[in-house]
């Protein structure tokens, strides 16, 4: 009712890294506050959903990634880092 009839997303591997990855991201940067993740787990089950970012046509030079920097999820990017 509160999620907007939004089904809980399977959990696979690569979600499951994700996750953990932000439940512990004070230990990366201790001088940055970030807002609690709790609210993200209704019943056990996490409420999350996964997409891709499209980039505008007009960003193409400006803060583009080169297929080098992109990475296939959010540890990979992280760990590159």
């Amino acid at each position: 009712q509160g999620w907007f009839n939004m089904r809980p997303t399977p959990m696979t591997e690569q979600l499951k890294q994700d996750m953990a990855l932000i439940r512990n991201r004070n230990y990366l940067d201790p001088k940055k506050f970030y807002k609690s993740v709790e609210g993200v787990v209704k019943g056990g089950k996490p409420m999350v959903q996964v997409g891709t970012v499209v980039e505008g046509a007009a960003e193409y030079y400006s803060s583009r990634l080169t297929k080098k920097q992109r990475r296939g999820n959010l540890v990979e990017e992280i760990m590159a880092d």
